[in-house]
Order: structure tokens, then C-alpha cells, then sequence
């Protein structure tokens, strides 16, 4: 995608009434990434958070097999070297512990290939235990190759970094982050800790929350890397992306704040059944911002569809398993399907007016947006009913017509 579409995209999210403009029809309809993987993990996990949305935990099974990681690695490589850009940017390794002695085999690939393809590495630090088993880790990541070089083209920039969640669902102690902390920096020392490590703390609040925990997780952190300069808070009148600055001697260190969403074992938490009650959806409720880059998914199997994470991946969203075919042509599949189209230009709310029109009957009770992306995309027939009416009517004719109805005007 050149720098002018994105640019264009970019407006529309900030600015609501550009959706309906020719512009931004074009710019989403001719956008053929880069695309960002996120790879599962699991669904084996170390952890049983509380909160998880994929309810990952020690009692399921299934990691990625070795082999499968370095058949979508070499070939999600060999895309970028025949175009000569960075069509799939950096691997995201989430949804289950990367960190663990069953993913051993395939975080060593990773590593290895991380000069090529940086990675994302999202932990809950529960893999250190002490500080012995935290060097360890640290230590064979570095001896495998982790690489935290940059890799820069005409589309972005990207390099290795570490991604650490916590909070008060979580099971894993304050001290892990202590081990893993040291372990960082004493086996990269020379890392520009700012650029390579982040903290998200995850709660139910509206604002950032003021429990212990999370006090001594920023005094932790300012003790292992900040500077005499004093910490910086920042938020956007009070809403969730309210994130605290910890300066160092390079780049600051980022601490952030997010709201747990009502997804899988989360339902079952009272305080988020409570806030997110099911409820009867109308598309006319239904909030969509465009997001700037794509996504694809693999799953632990080597299954692909498109989306950030695993929980976007339901039976209507597959598209082909790297193990039998090649990645480049599945995402060719996917910017190709009318779904997927609409998905990008329109959203859920979009799709659930199409869910409409492809059954009259279709109407659903959720607890979010997710839960109605999940609801149509969990049945195959619905989403072939959809796609065939998009194929009738093209796409953009079905989005146009649909902003008519809601009294949009096209404003060129």
C-alpha cells in the first residue's frame, strides 16, 4: 500500500465522515498490505488467567510445531526478498506463553529468523521463576540469534521487542518481573531498552488502576531503568490509553493501561459480566474506525485468515494452512475475497447489515463488537451468503448503498 493511501486511512480514523468519501473507498479497495502475522502460541499456556480471552491455560493442548513455524518463516522471507519490501513486517508471537519449554524448538527458529523478520514477543513473564531460569531464557534467545537490528523499507521500520502483560488476572508474582528485568539486561546489556520493552497493565477500571500491585510495578521498573527525571503520565481525558513515560538514558520506557474486553473465560468474571451485559445489537450501534495495516493470523495448526489475533479466527475466516500451500498466494486469496473486503471498508457494522440482508431473520444479542463479528463469522453458510450477495451487487455498490440508507452522503 503506497504512503499516500495510508495517509488517507489514517484521516478517515480520526476523522468519521471521510468513510463515506471516494477516497477512502479507493484507498481500502486497492490496499494489498504489508500484512503483520501474529502467530498462537498455543492454546497451551503456562498461565490460567483469569481474564484471557482465548481461555488458554495448562489443561489445553496444542503449540506450534517447529517444522510448521519455519515453513511460513521461510516463505513469508521469500515474499519479502521477491517483492523487495517488507510485506510481512515482524511476526507477533501471542495467544499462549511463547516462553516455555514446549515452544523451545520453535522460538528457536524465530530467533533465527528474527534478523529477517522481527518479532513481537508477548509474555506474562511467567517463565521467570527465578533469575537462573530468566538468564537461561535470555541466554538461548540470545545464542539462537534474537536480533534487535532494525529492518527499515519505504513502508515502516520495524525491530524485536519484548511486550509484557500483567495485572491483578493474572497469576504470575511481582518477582517474575524482577527476574526477567535483570536477566534483559544483564544478557543485552547494551540493548536500547525504550525501543525493544513495553508493560501493559490489563483491569477493569476506566482509568489507570492504583492498586499495590501495580504501584510496585512502577517502582520496579523505575528502579531497574529510569533516570532522576521524574516520571511522566499521560491520557486522553481520563480514557484508557492512559500510559505512564519512564525516561532513561535513551528511550523511555513505555508502561500502558488497557480495559479487558468481554471475551472467553473473562465472561465469568462478575465485574466484566456486570459492564458488559448481553445485550440486543443494532447496527446503527456499532462504532468502526479503520485500522492503518492488515493483519493475518496463523494458528498453532498453520491454519490462516486475517485479523490480530486468534479470537478474530472462527470457521468462516479460513483460508488455507501454510503446510499446503504457499502464504503469499493465501493472502492473495484473502484481499481477493469479497468478505475480507467488506471486513476492511466497513467494519462490523457493515458486515452485520450484509448478515441482514443475507437473512432477514439474523439478528444477535452480544456483549461488544467483537461478539457480533464472532457471531456472523462462526457460521460458514452465513458467510458465503454474504459473500455471494457482495459478488452480485460488488462491493463497493453494497457500501455505497448502505451509507444511503443511513443517510451518508458520498462527499467525494
Amino acid at each position: 500500500m503506497g504512503i499516500e493511501s495510508t495517509k488517507i486511512i489514517r484521516k478517515a480514523s480520526e476523522k468519521p465522515r471521510l468513510l463515506a468519501s471516494s477516497r477512502y473507498i479507493e484507498a481500502q479497495m486497492n490496499r494489498r498490505g504489508p500484512f503483520q502475522i501474529t502467530q498462537q502460541m498455543g492454546p497451551y499456556c503456562t498461565e490460567s488467567c483469569g481474564h484471557c480471552y482465548g481461555s488458554y491455560s495448562p489443561q489445553r493442548t496444542g503449540v506450534p510445531n517447529s517444522d510448521t513455524i519455519r515453513n511460513s518463516l521461510e516463505q513469508a522471507v521469500e515474499t519479502n526478498n521477491n517483492l523487495g519490501i517488507n510485506f510481512f513486517p515482524r511476526i507477533c508471537l501471542s495467544d499462549g506463553e511463547p516462553l516455555h519449554e514446549k515452544n523451545r524448538e520453535s522460538m528457536r527458529a524465530l530467533a533465527e529468523y528474527s534478523s529477517r523478520i522481527p518479532l513481537a514477543i508477548m509474555t506474562n513473564a511467567g517463565f521467570a521463576k527465578s533469575l537462573r531460569e530468566a538468564r537461561e531464557w535470555m541466554r538461548f534467545l540470545r545464542d539462537s540469534g534474537l536480533d534487535f537490528s532494525s529492518i527499515e523499507d519505504q513502508c515502516c521500520e520495524t525491530i524485536s521487542s519484548f511486550h509484557i502483560s500483567t495485572g491483578r488476572t493474572y497469576n504470575v508474582p511481582l518477582r517474575n518481573h524482577y527476574y526477567f528485568n535483570k536477566a534483559l539486561k544483564q544478557i543485552f546489556p547494551d540493548l536500547n531498552f525504550g525501543e525493544h520493552l513495553d508493560y501493559t497493565i490489563l483491569g477493569f477500571e476506566d482509568k489507570f488502576p492504583t492498586t499495590r500491585s501495580s504501584t510496585k510495578l512502577v517502582g520496579l521498573i523505575h528502579s531497574l531503568y529510569g533516570t532522576e527525571d521524574p516520571l511522566r503520565i499521560t491520557s486522553n481525558d481520563g480514557q484508557s490509553d492512559l500510559c505512564i513515560e519512564f525516561p532513561t538514558e535513551n528511550a523511555s520506557i513505555f508502561l500502558y493501561y488497557g480495559k479487558i474486553t468481554p471475551d472467553g473465560r473473562a465472561v465469568l468474571i462478575p465485574e466484566i459480566s456486570k459492564k458488559y451485559p448481553e445485550k440486543p445489537i443494532q447496527p446503527e450501534e456499532l462504532e468502526f474506525s479503520p485500522e492503518e495495516s492488515e493483519s493475518l493470523t496463523i494458528d498453532y495448526q498453520g491454519n490462516v485468515s486475517f485479523g490480530s489475533s486468534q479470537k478474530c479466527v472462527r470457521p468462516g475466516k479460513i483460508y488455507g494452512n501454510v503446510n499446503e500451500g504457499n502464504l503469499f498466494e493465501l493472502v492473495r486469496k484473502i484481499n481477493h475475497d469479497e468478505y475480507y473486503q467488506a471486513t476492511k471498508l466497513g467494519g462490523v457494522r457493515f458486515l452485520y447489515h450484509l448478515a441482514q440482508e443475507a437473512s432477514q431473520e439474523f439478528r444477535l444479542s452480544a456483549r461488544d463488537i467483537c461478539g457480533v463479528c464472532h457471531s456472523i463469522a462462526e457460521s460458514p453458510e452465513l458467510v458465503e451468503a454474504i459473500r455471494q450477495g457482495l459478488k452480485t451487487t460488488g462491493v463497493v455498490e453494497s457500501y455505497k448503498g448502505y451509507l444511503d440508507q443511513r443517510g451518508i452522503p458520498n462527499i467525494g
